[in-house]
This record gives structure tokens, C-alpha cells and sequence, in this order.
């Protein structure tokens, strides 16, 4: 059976699972000193997946990335403190906020970034980029097809654009093999600030009657769980609005189990919703990953880790387990300028050379980000 579960806060459970496991292990030895196989214990299979939101790329951020004596561009040592998370997880997903569309590079209103950008992504972790958003089609139709000709060269998997809609059709939804958990992941976006994408290129939005069938194909392809990136809601509102409930409504009836929502550059909360007895994790808003934005509740954002417990005796017998939010903040350091990123579980008391406005900040951002996910104790704060 599909759902969600969590057993973090359950100690007494814990005592009984220790006590069970036991007398589970003194039957087990009688069974087969008997002869009798017939009972065999659940093989469970357990795939890690973490998400983190918009990967942007402003012009000072292009700027703080340039190394003049050899020319090109470094972004790593921004993801050193969040690489170690990253490495725990089977998949890592990650909102590409920006086009690969090469020279001249371009922060806002139409992002062309480095390709080293994408390759640091890649090397910290990231393992599958999404790239429906407002912002896809912000160097038209070479623009897009650079971008997916670029993380084809790094052999970085993605969705959501594609050079024509006949590709879309033989590669989407995309089916993630873990063993033997299989996820179906989908991608769209509300718009792409009124540019519309050059034939043949094709991006994905959301459209119910094709995401329907988009979930009808998942299933077809035997999905253990299908999960969707979707790029939505109101800029900078913290929670979220009639449009997004409404649409997250239609996809938890129609068999998605995470919605992980991206485009509001601040964090919104994390929900478990039911919906005609079916459980669906929702993910409003990851908030921003990186970017130049400084404003409140913008200068940083979170990452969501959870399990996949898949067991394989059985069919259709998958859940969503060991739910995290991991909250960070985005530290632009004084000259010379690195945007690192903090995770709080760490830094949340700042660092010893930290000025004191920008520990004023880190301390707002701690506030009110614990502040606004607490209340679920099926999700929880990450920890080491």
C-alpha cells in the first residue's frame, strides 16, 4: 500500500519493534530447525531522495565566480558544506533557474550562466535537473538546446525541455531505476514570462488534461512512486495560494505521491495532504538554493530528504518514509565574494568572522524558517 510514513518520534514503538524482533528471531530458529520455510520475512528496498529548489544565477553571481588568472569559472566551493548530505541520498534533484546558452553570460531578466555552473552542480551531488520554469525559454530555442546539449556532455539526466515535442514523447515521464524501485518523475511550469518556445522546441506546463496522462504512463510503466517538479505559485508568498491547493488536490487524486514546488524564491511549508484515501507528500515551495536576491526570506532556502521503502515481495507495496526539511542560509561572504551555503543543523549560531549585520540576518532567517515548518512531527529538522 502507497502512503506515508514516519517513525521518528514513535520511542515506544521503537521498544516493541526491539522486543518483537526478538521473539520474531526464537520463532524463525524453531521454524527451520523444523523444516518449516514457509514463512519468509519482507525484503525491503529503501532509495534515498533529496530535493533542493531554484538554482539561479544572477550577474554578481557570474562576476563572483570568474577566475581571472585562468579565464573560466568556479562555483564548488560554494556546495562544500551541503556536499556531505548530498552524498547520502540515491537521487538528488535540482531546479536549473537559468539557461546554458553561452555568451554573453546574463543575470536577470534572461539568465544565460557558465557551463561550469552546471558541472559544479553536478560534481557537489545533484544527480537530475529539472529545467521547466519561467525561465527556459529565456534564449529562445538555441538557448534551450544548448542547455540540454551541455548537460548531455556533463551526462547530467534531465526533464522538462525538449528539442521537439516527438522527443518529449518517446523520453517522458522519465523512469528512474533503483534496483528494483521504479519512480516516475514529472516536471512542468506555469509559464515562461510570456516567451513562447520556437518550433520544434516543446516545454512542459502545466496542463491537467496532458499531466493526466502523463501519470496514466507512469503507472503503465509499473511506477513504484511518480513524483513531480513543478514550477508555481506567487513570487515571494509564503504560503500557498488557491491555484497551487487546487492543482495539488487534482494530482494527489490522480496517483503523484511527492510534489516538489519550486518559483516563489521563499520557503513555504511542507504538507501531507489526503485525498480520497490516498496520502501525498507536498513540498510548496523549496525556496531559493542560490542566488544574488538578499531580501528577507530570500536569501536562503531548504533541501528535502526522504526514503522510498519499497518491499519487493510484494506489489504495490511503496511508501514515503524518514521525512527532513534541511534549512540553509546563503552567506555572501565579503570580498573576495563566495555565496556559501550554510546548512542550519551546522551554522546556526553563524561564523566567528561573520560581521554583525550578517549575523543579524542568518539569525532572522533561523527564526523564521523553523518558525514556519514546525507542527508536523512526521517532518522534522535535519541532523547529523
Amino acid at each position: 500500500m502507497k502512503g506515508i510514513r514516519n517513525y521518528n518520534s514513535v520511542i515506544v514503538n521503537g521498544f516493541i519493534t526491539v522486543v518483537f524482533l526478538l521473539l520474531s528471531s526464537f520463532i524463525s530458529k524453531i521454524q527451520k530447525d523444523f523444516g518449516d520455510n514457509k514463512e519468509q520475512t519482507d525484503a525491503v528496498e529503501v532509495t534515498t531522495v533529496t530535493v533542493a529548489g531554484d538554482a539561479m544565477m544572477h550577474m554578481p553571481q557570474i562576476t563572483a565566480g570568474y577566475d581571472n588568472e585562468n579565464d573560466s569559472y568556479s562555483f564548488s566551493s560554494w556546495f562544500s558544506e551541503i556536499e556531505p548530505i548530498l552524498a547520502q541520498s540515491d537521487l538528488n534533484i535540482i531546479n536549473l533557474e537559468t539557461t546554458l546558452a553561452g555568451k554573453p553570460y546574463k543575470g536577470y531578466p534572461q539568465f544565460s550562466a557558465p557551463d561550469e555552473y552546471a558541472r559544479d552542480l553536478h560534481n557537489a551531488g545533484f544527480n537530475f535537473f529539472v529545467l521547466a520554469n519561467n525561465h527556459s525559454v529565456d534564449r529562445g530555442g538555441s538557448g534551450m538546446e544548448k542547455t540540454i546539449n551541455t548537460l548531455s556532455e556533463y551526462e547530467i539526466p534531465n526533464t522538462g525541455t525538449f528539442k521537439s515535442e516527438e522527443e518529449r514523447n518517446s523520453v517522458y515521464p522519465v523512469l528512474l531505476k533503483f534496483n528494483k524501485t521504479r519512480i516516475s518523475l514529472l516536471n512542468c511550469t506555469y509559464g515562461t514570462n510570456g516567451l513562447v518556445p520556437p518550433a520544434p522546441y516543446y516545454v512542459n506546463m502545466i496542463d491537467t488534461t496532458q499531466i493526466k496522462k502523463d501519470i496514466a504512463k507512469a503507472k503503465a510503466d509499473k511506477s513504484d512512486i511518480i513524483m513531480i517538479a513543478i514550477h508555481w505559485g506567487g513570487e515571494y508568498e509564503r504560503e500557498p495560494n488557491a491555484h497551487q491547493i487546487k492543482v495539488a488536490n487534482f494530482l494527489a487524486r490522480n496517483g503523484v505521491d511527492v510534489i516538489i514546488g519550486s518559483h516563489p524564491h521563499v520557503i513555504q511549508p511542507i504538507e501531507i495532504i489526503e485525498t480520497d484515501g490516498s496520502e501525498c507528500l507536498v513540498i510548496w515551495s523549496l525556496g531559493n538554493f542560490v542566488s544574488n536576491q538578499r531580501r528577507h526570506f530570500t536569501d536562503g532556502g531548504m533541501m528535502v530528504q526522504f526514503d522510498i521503502v519499497k518491499n519487493t515481495n510484494k506489489i504495490n507495496d511503496s511508501y514515503i518514509d524518514n521525512i527532513q526539511y534541511i534549512p540553509f542560509w546563503v552567506y555572501k561572504t565579503p570580498e573576495p565574494v563566495v555565496y556559501k551555503l550554510l546548512p542550519l543543523h551546522k551554522f546556526d549560531q553563524g561564523l566567528s568572522d561573520m560581521s554583525a549585520k550578517d549575523n543579524a540576518s542568518l539569525q532572522q532567517f533561523v527564526n523564521d524558517t523553523r518558525t514556519h515548518l514546525e507542527g508536523d512531527d512526521r517532518i522534522i529538522e535535519y541532523t547529523e
